[in-house]
């Protein structure tokens, strides 16, 4: 409380965790780099705070928290809904899982939790194998990248 006044802002729902989730993950973004990004602008958000409004332990966060969000990801975190409906994701994910390409590649734990989150297929086309494998592909070459 400040001044007498409440600063948290209103319940946006369980949906706000699932946007931020969402955005921060198109972008690339590890929760310790989005924290960065919020330093950078003035208002550190911490990588625990950020786990906490993901995972929706933490339900209600500051107005000046959500505003650093968005600033630092340049999206509006407070309107819409989560970005798709789950269900066709993770019936494709279950069959890319059981695949020869998976195989192959050998899917760790922390991998198949980030590709559970992935937000952006299209509920209209059905992912296939390939699609999971060079998404697999494409992050292990920029988490390689990012730690030259």
């Amino acid at each position: 409380m400040k001044n007498g006044h409440n600063d948290h802002a209103p319940d946006f729902g369980a949906h706000f965790g699932e946007r931020l989730l969402a955005a921060r993950l198109a972008q690339g973004l590890t929760q310790f780099q989005l924290s960065m990004k919020t330093a950078e602008i003035g208002h550190t958000v911490a990588p625990s705070a950020i786990s906490g409004l993901e995972s929706g332990r933490r339900k209600r966060p500051r107005l000046d928290t959500i505003q650093a969000l968005e600033a630092a990801l340049g999206v509006n975190l407070r309107n819409g809904k989560p970005a798709l409906d789950r269900g066709y994701i993770t019936k494709s994910l279950k069959v890319f899982l059981e695949s020869e390409v998976a195989r192959g590649l050998t899917i760790s734990k922390d991998e198949q939790r980030e590709l559970e989150a992935i937000p952006w297929f299209n509920p209209d086309e059905s992912p296939s194998p390939f699609d999971w494998g060079a998404y697999v592909m494409i992050r292990r070459r920029i988490r390689k990248n990012s730690l030259k």
